[in-house]
């Protein structure tokens, strides 16, 4: 068993010993946790996701027995742990390695979507030539990122044909409706900049929600164009 990186790259790397039936088990401190106990092989991996550690990651997944496609106990998948990061030299070869690019994890979202959430335009470029979907999740990449501020997330995804009508499975929304909910101080210069990119787009400022609303019936107003 190894509890830290240095001593599996030590005895894999710069050694070269052939270690058989290894697990890794690193200490990672928890909030409000001074005992910083062992955490699992698989915590443990996923924590090699999030910070990028290809060699570690390769290791993890060549020579011991790890799920690529596992969710752990927190409802996190392993790839879009790493999209979250913005780890795209992991994203790519776990892709490589046949993990789910459209598995949905915490909040029913896909890797593409998180690393939407985070704005990493090169992880989210990769998934995208890779074939992910686009549209077809409980709220779109497009619809995450009107969110969070990206716009070159949303040109970028526009440019590749994601749809802007295409609507949520809850409330039913559009892009458009989503933008004017998230951002309720629509006065603001990047708010409606975001509004008037849309509408340039073809954004439909009709379109109803399932209360049957349009946008200019909005509870929170119409946006200024």
């Amino acid at each position: 068993m190894f509890t830290s990186k240095e001593a599996l790259r030590w005895v894999l790397f710069v050694r070269s010993i052939d270690v058989r039936g290894w697990e890794l088990h690193l200490r990672i401190p928890r909030r409000n946790d001074n005992n910083h106990p062992f955490r699992s092989h698989s915590c443990s991996f996923a924590n090699a996701c999030s910070n990028g550690d290809i060699d570690i990651v390769k290791a993890m997944m060549e020579r011991t027995q790890v799920d690529v496609n596992a969710m752990n106990s927190h409802g996190y998948r392993q790839l879009n742990i790493a999209a979250n990061h913005g780890r795209l030299s992991v994203v790519q070869y776990m892709c490589e390695q046949g993990a789910d690019k459209e598995a949905r994890g915490q909040h029913d979202l896909t890797p593409l979507c998180w690393t939407v959430f985070s704005g990493h335009l090169s992880v989210m470029q990769y998934l995208c030539e890779q074939g992910a979907d686009k549209d077809g999740t409980d709220r779109t990449p497009l619809q995450v990122a009107a969110g969070h501020g990206h716009i070159h997330v949303r040109q970028y995804l526009c440019e590749q044909g994601a749809g802007m009508m295409v609507t949520d499975r809850g409330r039913h929304w559009t892009l458009l409706q989503w933008v004017a909910e998230l951002h309720p101080d629509q006065a603001s210069l990047p708010v409606r900049a975001v509004a008037k990119y849309l509408c340039d787009q073809g954004a439909d400022l009709i379109a109803l929600d399932f209360e049957g609303k349009s946008m200019r019936r909005a509870p929170v107003g119409p946006i200024p164009l």
